[in-house]
């Protein structure tokens, strides 16, 4: 069941401590002893999730009819087992899928502060330029055609535009 993804898993575990809390906590009752195959809910929830069936297999069920039942004097110690690894697995499972989203919001934060970080830079050199521009002796060190290597500038091109950047 551990190897579905963290909401398949969390999903069918969820569903499964329900079943296995009602006949813990109601043993004799005949309807918590039995699963109907055929209930969407309990497809989808469940038996969609690898090792979803062996899980109720391994606690004693056994299939009849079209469903899962849990014969009279069966031993509920195997329910108690599985419950527990279900919890704890569960507990470890929604602490490792917390670590994951941490890291990723550190990683995004600290994606953002490099942009950050570049952004400020060309704007601290744009600021430079505008007011080294201001001195009456200023010159461009080089002219765009200069820098085309003497041709003409007749497209965006020429420049460093790259019109097909989108936005902008």
């Amino acid at each position: 069941l551990a190897t579905n993804s963290f909401l398949a898993f969390e999903t069918a575990a969820s569903t499964l401590k329900k079943y296995l809390e009602n006949v813990l906590r109601n043993p004799n009752e005949p309807k918590f002893r039995k699963i109907n195959k055929s209930n969407t809910a309990f497809q989808n929830r469940v038996l969609a999730a690898r090792g979803g069936e062996d899980v109720l297999l391994t606690c004693g069920f056994v299939e009849a009819d079209g469903q899962f039942v849990l014969p009279d004097g069966a031993n509920t110690d195997e329910l108690n087992n599985a419950l527990a690894l279900l919890v704890t697995k569960s507990d470890e499972m929604k602490e490792e899928e917390h670590r994951k989203v941490e890291a990723m919001k550190e990683k995004a934060k600290q994606e953002r502060l490099a942009k950050n970080q570049e952004k400020n830079l060309l704007k601290a050199q744009l600021a430079g330029d505008k007011e080294a521009r201001k001195d009456s002796d200023w010159k461009p060190k080089m002219s765009a055609a200069s820098a085309k290597g003497g041709k003409a500038i007749t497209r965006f091109e020429d420049v460093g535009v790259d019109l097909n950047a989108g936005g902008g």
